[in-house]
């Protein structure tokens, strides 16, 4: 088990700092806050191998991990300030995204890449892929007509992913490779959000997009173990694009009582994806690290938002 980042727990000293504000504030007009469920889905640009027998067939590759949809928490917080400005906070999070495959083999397996990391006796291969995403951005709105609203602002992402594999000689815990990859992006956005349809009636739908660049502390580690242990650590700093676009359409329940249901699609490049550090890591070296990775997400959301 890990400590906690030191960019994690601010985060959560900034949502609740920001949480106490609104609450203190709850008497004065202008705020809103909104608060529910957000469903992802993560497809990550990549079939390469993972492991391969004697004759470097594929055992099991980056397909075999694909995960499926995953369930997080989606908040938001805003404040009218003077004139057309507003400000806003927003964060989500999806935690423990995995996937688990087996696969057996009369022919060996290896590590792919690794032409030392294996055996020829191993006859099954248990893995575990997990991925995390973090997101929390602050924005200053500009109301710049009835239509549309600019937004510009700051953003932190963080993607963590990590790939276990146990490898089997019949019944004996032969080996097993643990990896893991962090990604911590910072970067400055702008974009708008549009109001697409307002009949005067309880129902609105708007759309959004931002888009930004960003500077990703990319780093890898990767243990292969059987009773001696080959190890390859490695970091950079790359220059990483995040894209977002979505659409909401909004339900008035009461006066101050609003349903939000959401789709979004949230494109992030420039980043290191777990599964292509094996064919990037040099065993003998100690090092290697990719970081031309790129994600595509999918997202519903499902939110109450309360005005004041």
């Amino acid at each position: 088990m890990t400590a906690p980042k030191p960019a994690r727990v601010l985060v959560v000293v900034c949502m609740l700092l920001v949480s106490h504000a609104a609450i203190t504030r709850a008497m004065a007009d202008g705020w809103e806050a909104s608060a529910g469920a957000i469903f992802l889905n993560r497809d990550a640009h990549y079939d390469g191998y993972l492991v391969v027998d004697n004759g470097h067939n594929p055992l099991l590759s980056s397909s075999d991990f694909e995960t499926g949809v995953q369930g997080g928490f989606l908040a938001t917080l805003s404040k009218d300030l003077h004139d057309s400005y507003s400000v806003q906070a927003r964060y989500f999070a999806i935690d423990d995204w995995s996937e688990t495959d087996s696969t057996a083999t009369t022919n060996g397996a290896w590590l792919f890449h690794g032409a030392t990391l294996g055996s020829a006796t191993i006859t099954q291969i248990d893995g575990t892929f997990t991925s995390n995403l973090n997101s929390i951005e602050v924005n200053l709105g500009h109301q710049h007509n009835d239509w549309i609203k600019c937004l510009a602002g700051f953003r932190y992402l963080s993607i963590d992913e990590s790939l276990h594999f146990d490898f089997f000689d019949g019944m004996i815990d032969y080996s097993d490779y643990e990896g893991s990859v962090n990604n911590d992006l910072y970067g400055v956005q702008a974009g708008a959000e549009v109001l697409l349809l307002d009949r005067g009636g309880p129902l609105t739908v708007d759309g959004i997009f931002r888009a930004g660049i960003y500077r990703n502390e990319a780093s890898y580690d990767g243990v292969y173990a059987n009773g001696m242990s080959a190890q390859v650590v490695d970091s950079a700093s790359q220059t990483a694009f995040v894209g977002e676009i979505g659409i909401n359409a909004n339900l008035l329940l009461t006066d101050n009582v609003e349903f939000n249901a959401g789709y979004n699609m949230l494109w992030v490049s420039g980043i290191s994806l777990l599964e292509e550090q094996l064919a990037a890591a040099n065993w003998m070296a100690g090092t290697g690290i990719n970081t031309d990775g790129s994600a595509f997400y999918q997202s519903a959301s499902a939110t109450f938002t309360i005005y004041h």
